[in-house]
């Protein structure tokens, strides 16, 4: 995992940060609920453009090569509940995939002091029916290492979902290998995508997670597990064409344990962002 320490100075975050992030909890868990509208499984860009330009051009076999890029402008950074800055950011990703596997390379490239980092992982992705598993190994590289513990690391995770009629239920369990052993963090939650016409597809997730005491050693500085954060995000993309999107998103995130609130910066963060892509 890896160390965020440096960024957290004990004050708490302001009622409107708070109440922005619940009204969007509330709002999205309400609109997760039951409905007669198109629904479909997984939140990757890619995996949207393909649906909403699948009548104007021909989808890839499962053995075929594809790649593709995006660059997201954001707010801010956020990881797992714990706010990396709050300054803007420019997040470009660009991947390769084939016969299920995917290599992909993304970068947080900060406005601030902060340093960049560059996450390099494999991903092999496998779909029996309405559940997919897709183990994932990733390295985190950062050029300035501000704190002994902020040490450049690897983790293994394996993400599961499962299509449940209109919504979809995921997890997501992530232990790091490298330099902080012992260290893990796990996600749960429930998404849905809706098609609102030939070009656009609006897709929200509601998420909690909870870690390991190592994990928030390493990160917040107390040594304890706890069930730590809750999270949503709710996103447009809209497809310019049939390999070119445009994605507008917003993101918020809460920590739930109030001694960890106490030693953030930022415990309620709210972000958003654009991001535009091509894939092929």
């Amino acid at each position: 995992m890896r160390g965020r320490r440096e960024e957290g100075a004990g004050c708490r975050s302001r009622r409107p940060r708070h109440s922005t992030c619940a009204a969007l909890l509330a709002a999205l868990l309400a609109w997760a609920g039951p409905a007669g509208a198109q629904a479909d499984q997984g939140y990757d860009p890619a995996d949207v453009v393909r649906t909403l330009t699948s009548d104007q051009a021909q989808g890839p076999t499962e053995s075929a090569v594809t790649f593709g890029a995006e660059t997201d402008v954001a707010s801010g950074y956020a990881w797992n509940g714990i706010l990396v800055t709050g300054k803007p950011v420019v997040q470009p990703s660009a991947w390769v995939s084939f016969s299920g596997f995917t290599f992909a390379g993304w970068f947080n490239i900060p406005t601030s002091d902060s340093p960049p980092e560059t996450d390099l992982d494999i991903t092999f992705n496998h779909t029996w029916g309405t559940l997919t598993i897709a183990p994932e190994i990733e390295t985190y590289f950062e050029r300035t290492q501000t704190d002994s513990d902020d040490r450049n690391t690897t983790e293994a995770s394996v993400d599961i979902s499962q299509r449940l009629g209109e919504l979809s239920l995921f997890t997501s369990h992530t232990f790091d290998v490298g330099a902080h052993r012992g260290a893990y963090v796990g996600t749960a939650g429930v998404g849905r995508e809706v098609r609102l016409a030939a070009r656009s597809m609006v897709a929200a997730a509601v998420w909690f997670g909870w870690a390991s005491s190592k994990f928030n050693e390493v990160n917040i500085g107390v040594r304890e597990p706890a069930v730590n954060f809750i999270g949503a995000q709710l996103a447009l993309t809209y497809a310019l064409s049939p390999r070119a999107y445009l994605r507008p998103h917003l993101d918020c995130s809460d920590v739930l344990h109030q001694r960890f609130r106490a030693l953030l910066d930022r415990p309620t963060i709210v972000t958003w962002g654009l991001a535009t892509g091509l894939e092929f």
